[in-house]
């Protein structure tokens, strides 16, 4: 996309879905477009149901994901690992 269209103040948002997690604290490692790393906490909420799936976002900042690649669009690269119980989960 070009990069006129989409300004560099642009929040953007991590989604997740998870089920029958009640590790706490459980949070979320970034390494961003940089090779900067960083955690953001997830809350999850509150439920009395066993097995319950749930929704949680993560809100992160355009420079985070995407950095200038000259002429071309924006480059994008984002890499996550989720942490809980002091084990680490990875995704790609």
């Amino acid at each position: 996309m070009s990069k006129a269209v989409i300004p560099t103040d642009t929040q953007l948002f991590f989604n997740l879905v998870f089920g029958d997690y009640d590790v706490k604290p459980a949070s979320v490692k970034f390494t961003d477009v940089n090779g900067k790393s960083f955690k953001k906490a997830v809350k999850v909420q509150p439920t009395k149901v066993g097995s319950a799936i749930q929704a949680a976002f993560l809100e992160l900042g355009f420079n985070q994901v995407f950095k200038d690649k000259d002429a071309n669009p924006w480059l994008g690269s984002l890499k996550v690992d989720f942490v809980a119980l002091k084990k680490t989960l990875y995704c790609l």
